[in-house]
């Protein structure tokens, strides 16, 4: 299935996880470079999928990514990372 290129294939550089990179620098969480990488690899993956359908206009993969991928994505880092990371900001808050 083929559909037009968008107009911008572009992710934001650290478009949602700016607030945890402050609190993450704020606390000293000793993990930070891991967690802010695990951010950067997404990103860049979410934009080399933009833009291979740029590039290739393959709507099927990129639904496949957004709704498959992406989610389970966000559960694994929420489950995982965020939720170290929270209860360590939280205790360095004390």
């Amino acid at each position: 299935m083929k559909s037009a290129a968008p107009a911008r294939n572009r992710v934001p550089a650290n478009c949602a996880f700016d607030p945890s990179a402050s609190s993450m620098r704020k606390a000293a969480f000793h993990a930070y470079p891991l967690h802010s990488g695990e951010h950067e690899r997404v990103l860049a993956e979410m934009a080399a999928e933009a833009g291979a359908f740029a590039r290739e206009g393959d709507a099927e993969r990129l639904w496949i990514y957004v709704s498959q991928a992406v989610p389970a994505w966000f559960v694994r880092h929420i489950q995982t990372m965020d939720h170290v990371t929270a209860r360590f900001v939280s205790m360095a808050a004390r």
